[in-house]
C-alpha cells in the first residue's frame, strides 16, 4: 500500500512555514534539506512539525490545498499545537514509518 503525506515544515531561520504533499516523504524531506526545492532553498534549515497520511494522492492534494487556502498562520499554529497535544509530536525523519 502506498501512502501520501501532507506535511508542514517550519524554517529554523525565519520561522516561516512550508506546506506540501509527497508520495515519498523521506525523499521529499531530503530534497528540502539539500536545497533542491526552489521554494525552500533559502530558508533552510527546516524542521518537520506536522504531517498527515492519506491513502491516495487526490486526497493529499486536496488537503494541502485546503490548508494553503486558509492563508492563516493562526490556523497552521492550531494544527501543529493540536497535533502535539494529541501525542503526535513530529519525530526525527529517521524514526518515521517510511523509507528515506
Amino acid at each position: 500500500m502506498v501512502n501520501y503525506y501532507v506535511y508542514i515544515l517550519k524554517s529554523v531561520k525565519n520561522h516561516s512555514y512550508y506546506i506540501g504533499y509527497a508520495k515519498n516523504l523521506g525523499n521529499r524531506l531530503k530534497q528540502h534539506r539539500e536545497g533542491l526545492v526552489k521554494a525552500t532553498r533559502y530558508k533552510r534549515p527546516y524542521d518537520l512539525v506536522y504531517y498527515e497520511v492519506y491513502q491516495n494522492g487526490t486526497e493529499a492534494r486536496q488537503r494541502e490545498y485546503q490548508i494553503k487556502k486558509k492563508k492563516s498562520r493562526r490556523y497552521i499554529d492550531y494544527l501543529i499545537e493540536n497535533y502535539r497535544s494529541n501525542g503526535g509530536v513530529a519525530q526525527p525523519v529517521e524514526q518515521l514509518p517510511f523509507k528515506q
